[in-house]
């Protein structure tokens, strides 16, 4: 299965340490240059950004296509560039956090997948522990509401 990820995903994972579970869920990851330039970017945490100087195999940089901006007007580049890369290439996922940006692409008829999401399906094929990988995403500025958090745990004790 191909993903196409933006910023979000990529960044979170590697900041609790488990970005190797994009590989054994999806496979592989195409990511837009933009967003490659966000996480090489020198704001950003010194893992990400060397994780973004390495990038390991299972992970592809990609232009996005010329055509179709309008559909993606008023998103960040990394996000515009992300749904247009993965409708693009018939992408299997889509893995985005922003909820603006979420909402966008489901318009657009892509299936899109969050940090939580890719969380939860770890957890459901015995990957990561679930808590703990909250907690960890904790300890990061990622936003969950109470709400969210108590979904996406109950979710979790059905699987």
């Amino acid at each position: 299965m191909t993903a196409v990820s933006d910023t979000g995903p990529l960044s979170y994972l590697n900041l609790i340490g488990r970005i190797d579970l994009i590989p054994a869920i999806f496979g592989s990851v195409v990511i837009p240059v933009s967003v490659h330039t966000e996480l090489a970017d020198p704001g950003a945490p010194s893992i990400v950004r060397t994780w973004a100087a390495n990038l390991p195999g299972w992970t592809c940089v990609q232009n996005a296509p010329s055509l179709g901006w309008e559909l993606v007007s008023g998103l960040d580049r990394g996000e515009a560039e992300a749904i247009l890369l993965s409708s693009a290439i018939r992408a299997e996922r889509l893995l985005i956090d922003e909820l603006k940006a979420r909402r966008r692409a489901l318009t657009l008829g892509l299936a899109v997948t969050g940090t939580l999401g890719i969380l939860l399906v770890g957890h459901e094929r015995g990957l990561v522990n679930l808590p703990d990988a909250l907690a960890d995403l904790d300890q990061t500025n990622f936003r969950i509401t109470p709400a969210l958090r108590e979904s996406i745990l109950r979710r979790s004790e059905v699987s």
